[in-house]
């Protein structure tokens, strides 16, 4: 079961996001509050948090492995992890990227490190002008 958090924002609704567990939406929720009460958009931007390191180029396939098997041990229901979720229908991790407005599927994967691994590849491959 999922908890969605979201706030009415200048006569919108915001979804501020899907959680695991309901202290993780009201946590998201209240600091959503804060936000707007500091006159701020109450969704942060997601970008200033990517899953690979500044460095990205300098990283071999071992270490990108090595860093997906740490993501998928702190994050077990890939919550945060842009680009791979679970698809209910093959019963496997999916992950997938976008690139110039259009979705990259990446494969479906039987462990979520490796699903979280093929990302991540492809976040660094972007990052180096491949596609």
């Amino acid at each position: 079961r999922k908890w969605t958090a979201h706030i009415k924002y200048k006569a919108n609704r915001i979804n501020l996001g899907y959680f695991a567990s309901l202290a993780d939406a009201i946590e998201r929720r209240l600091l959503a509050e804060k936000a707007v009460a500091e006159g701020k958009h109450p969704k942060p931007s997601a970008v200033g948090h990517p899953l690979l390191p500044a460095s990205v180029e300098t990283f071999s396939a071992q270490q990108l492995a090595e860093h997906a098997q740490r993501i998928a041990e702190e994050r077990p229901t890939a919550e945060g992890v842009k680009g791979v979720c679970w698809y209910k229908a093959t019963r496997k991790w999916t992950a997938h990227i976008h690139y110039k407005a259009k979705q990259i599927k990446l494969g479906y994967f039987v462990a979520l490190a490796d699903a979280i691994e093929r990302r991540l590849l492809a976040e660094r491959a972007v990052a180096e002008g491949k596609h």
